[in-house]
């Protein structure tokens, strides 16, 4: 005898899993080991040829051969059955299906297992690949018993499996229209009242920083389907863990629902005696009192949820620390210097207190700036556990006076620092993401921790990722953090192409650089004095790697100095939010954003914003780069970085700019964005007077630079390539009207090459005669040709635009599309073996030969053979006569 049974209180998923079992073994019979969830006793009462029962009284233990399992291997759920699964009882054979994670298989038993949303999901693959096909009303039933377990496919734990399991069984007949009125449940008056005692009764509890709702009930009483409740509340208010003990008769009910993954539903049920799934599980406390049974889960739910974050996740590592004998001003000066509020203080190999600005203000003002910083230690230092949970550091941190927390095991083990703005950072970051993953009362994306693996394996080449793998791995092997950063970061998000990879090593980089190379076989470049590395792999693979750093600017305009520092520091020191987001290579979290300035949120609104208010005084230089980025964004300079960048103008931070610093930034700037969009945003943040006070463009400037992006424009796509020399085309334009002086005083700042020096010079002093000797009647092909032969290009390009009639345009466009590659078919060994001797003459017979050629006289070898030969005879006479 084969008998089929499952769970009591069976639900649909369990059911239609028995009756794929009869499918697969012929000749069972069904037992239902309890009561049946009333919709599916509703529903086998309306077609009970669907799944005969037979009952579990009516059944010889003695002559059950088979024993088939579904959905439980738990012998406390199965009834009287459970005798046969002791050891030594009965011989009956035992086999399971179950789709409930396994900890240990029983032994003695055939288990067909595999995590997926459903049994029936497992049930069905099954008929499939033995190619047994369900009726279609068997189809639907099992459709049902899917669509019930994954809440319509929706539900976390949804695998493509469910999926495919579905679109099968709706080709052999399953008809959905049925699955959803079937599943379709109003609330009776005690589940109506059931659900508004849970809105109204629930509790917020935070374990380990994570926010649970616990609910204690007592209902009137009996509420069948309590669970169908506890679901629609769970979705209703967005909660994503959610704990309901109901005392109802002599029993506590205890339902869990979970849509985190830091949260097993099923681990909690099972400590209770239950079972389920991760996200959705439940277990029947007896001999307990509600109150009783509330403390037994908020102990287990201590022990199974994981912790949001631990001191260790928290903290930063020390880079810096003063010796106990530094005075209080070399303190001082050491926390501006690496932009921190606070430093621990060491002495003989450990920990012994911590120097804050606060202690340091109180000691300057009683003139204590010489004395040794131990003078000001007060007291031992309180040091965290390296596994204390957040909510342990936010009681510690928070509630007291200290600025900051060390972690580590002892004094002479610490492993790291934990400020109040970490811990403040990382719960607003807690709560948005908690917020985003509640369901449809979001308003606004998370703006931190977002996993955007998915993104990097779109947009990057397979080989960039499987780089920034091995990066992540090394780096971890080493002890250190490997991030990546900058650009590519920002332009992943915003859908634009970036091959430029920059990683930041919380650590040695060189070490990390060093091991992938040898891991993937790459070639490696070091520079150890700016602890540096980059790795060249095949198929044109690069990657910088850059140890985490902080800089310090000893005045205004001049270069940092540079010291290593943490992720943060190396992130504040960048120039705008939407430079500083990050992504974790670390094997465990890899692909995972970090936004600690709100970058995602500027971003999203367009806008260009400075990291803090000396930014510009401090590099005056970043103020070109707002333009740039806001040009090439096409986004907005937020408004109070407009406003530090006329501050930064007015406390005079330009003067001490370098020309060439300056420079750069203009090639930088003019080659990346439209020439007559550039003057304009920099006229409009009045920085056209940091290159030079007098540079003041009227109407008449502008519109000649917008007829220059258009020539530019024109040029990319008739001749392609890039000309190059932009911002000396702008700039030497904009200098046209400046007397000869003031020019080559500017230029001798800002410093160009030999060919960006020439295109300056030449445009002021070269275009009225080029415009002139283009633009007057009609120039033959060899005036035009001699005209603009041996100018740089650039400044071709600035007639065009200068010109003031089509003529000039015509004229220099033909020039630069066509004439300047005719070369003359004849050479100077030619006329050699003619007799011409070495000279002018030939110089002077070829170039006759050209004019020729381009105005059509002489359209092939011989006959400009003929012209040359004649010119430079006549040449070589006129020399031979003087």
């Amino acid at each position: 005898m084969i008998v089929v049974t499952t769970h009591q209180d069976t639900d649909f998923d369990a059911a239609a899993g028995m009756l794929a079992a009869t499918l697969l073994h012929p000749g069972a019979v069904v037992c239902f080991p309890g009561a049946k969830q009333e919709p599916l006793r509703r529903y086998l009462a309306s077609s009970p040829e669907l799944l005969p029962e037979v009952r579990s009284r009516d059944v010889e233990l003695s002559e059950v051969e088979t024993l088939v399992l579904v959905d439980t291997l738990a012998p406390e759920r199965i009834g009287r059955f459970a005798e046969l699964l002791e050891p030594g009882r009965h011989a009956a054979r035992v086999v399971a299906y179950d789709h409930h994670p396994v900890e240990r298989e029983p032994a003695g038993v055939e288990l067909h297992s595999r995590a997926v949303g459903a049994v029936t999901t497992l049930m069905a693959s099954l008929l499939r690949e033995r190619g047994i096909l369900p009726s279609p009303e068997q189809a639907t039933f099992l459709a049902a018993g899917i669509y019930e377990d994954t809440g319509g496919l929706l539900h976390p734990g949804t695998t493509p499996e469910d999926l495919e399991a579905v679109a099968w069984l709706v080709r052999h007949g399953a008809d959905l229209g049925t699955v959803s009125r079937t599943l379709e449940r109003g609330l009776s008056p005690e589940q109506v009242d059931l659900y508004h005692a849970l809105l109204h009764e629930s509790r917020t509890v935070r374990i380990h920083g994570r926010r649970v709702e616990l609910a204690l009930l007592n209902p009137v009483t009996f509420v069948h389907d309590a669970s169908v409740v506890v679901q629609q509340f769970a979705s209703s208010t967005g909660a994503r863990r959610v704990v309901v003990l109901l005392r109802m008769e002599d029993r506590v009910f205890v339902i869990v629902r979970s849509r985190a993954a830091d949260f097993d539903a099923a681990a909690l049920a099972r400590a209770l005696g239950g079972g389920g799934h991760p996200h959705a599980a439940s277990a029947t406390v007896r001999d307990r009192t509600l109150v009783e049974t509330g403390a037994e889960v908020r102990r287990v739910l201590a022990e199974v949820v994981r912790p949001a974050a631990t001191a260790a996740d928290l903290a930063t590592p020390i880079l810096h620390w003063l010796p106990a004998d530094v005075t209080v001003a070399e303190g001082v000066r050491r926390l501006n210097r690496f932009r921190v509020n606070g430093l621990p203080i060491m002495e003989c190999g450990r920990v012994v207190g911590a120097f804050t600005r606060q202690s340091a203000d109180i000691a300057l003002h009683h003139n204590m700036g010489r004395h040794p910083v131990r003078d000001l230690v007060a007291g031992g230092i309180e040091l965290l556990p390296p596994d204390a949970d957040v909510d342990a550091v936010k009681d510690r941190l928070l509630s007291g006076g200290a600025r900051f927390l060390l972690v580590g095991e002892s004094p002479e083990r610490v492993r790291g620092v934990i400020t109040r703005s970490t811990v403040l950072r990382w719960l607003g970051d807690e709560e948005r993401v908690e917020a985003a993953e509640s369901g449809p009362r979001v308003r606004e994306a998370p703006t931190t921790r977002q996993d955007l693996s998915g993104l990097l394996r779109r947009r990057l080449p397979h080989g960039a990722v499987e780089l920034l793998r091995g990066i992540g791995e090394e780096a971890s092997r080493l002890g250190a953090n490997a991030y990546l950063v900058g650009g590519v970061v920002r332009d992943l998000l915003l859908d634009r192409p970036n091959r430029d990879l920059d990683v930041v090593v919380e650590g040695d980089a060189c070490a990390v650089g060093r091991g992938v190379a040898d891991r993937l076989g790459g070639r490696l470049k070091i520079h150890e004095a700016f602890q540096t590395a980059r790795v060249l792999l095949p198929d044109d693979l690069r990657v910088d790697l850059a140890t985490a750093r902080t800089e310090h600017y000893p005045r205004a305009g001049d270069l940092p100095d540079v010291t290593p520092g943490s992720l943060r520091q190396d992130l504040f020191r960048r120039d705008f939010t939407i430079n500083t987001l990050a992504i974790s290579l670390a094997p465990e979290t890899f692909g995972t954003v970090l936004d600690v300035f709100g970058a995602r949120k500027d971003l999203a609104l367009g806008k260009i914003r400075a990291l803090h208010g000396l930014s510009f005084i401090e590099d005056p230089t970043r103020a070109f780069r707002a333009l740039r980025f806001a040009l090439r964004l096409d986004f907005e300079i937020a408004r109070e970085t407009a406003h530090l960048i006329r501050i930064a103008r007015r406390r005079g931070a330009f003067v001490r700019l370098s020309g060439p610093r300056l420079r750069r930034e203009l090639e930088q700037l003019f080659a990346q964005c439209p020439i007559a969009g550039a003057v304009r945003a920099l006229a409009v943040h009045d920085l056209l007077r940091v290159v030079h006070p007098r540079l003041r463009p009227g109407r008449r400037d502008l519109a000649r630079l917008d007829r220059l992006d258009a020539v530019l424009g024109w040029r990319s796509l008739e001749i392609g390539g890039d000309a190059g020399g932009h911002w000396a085309m702008a700039v030497g334009t904009l200098a046209s009207r400046l007397d000869e002086a003031t020019r080559e005083a500017l230029w001798q700042r800002l410093a160009p090459g030999r060919r960006d020096l020439r295109i300056l010079r030449e445009i002021p002093a070269s275009m009225p005669e080029l415009l002139q000797a283009t633009g007057e009647g009609d120039p033959s092909p060899s005036a035009i040709h001699a005209a603009c032969r041996g100018r740089p290009e650039p400044v071709l390009l600035v007639a065009m635009a200068a010109a003031s009639s089509d003529a000039p345009r015509r004229a220099i466009a033909r020039y630069l599309t066509d004439l300047r590659r005719v070369r003359p078919d004849v050479r100077g060994a030619d006329l050699l073996e003619l007799g011409v001797p070495a000279g002018p003459a030939i110089a002077e017979g070829l170039e006759g030969a050209l004019r020729a050629k381009l105005d059509g006289r002489a359209p092939d070898r011989e006959s400009q053979l003929v012209e040359a030969l004649a010119i430079a005879r006549r040449v070589s006479d006129a020399r031979d006569g003087a």
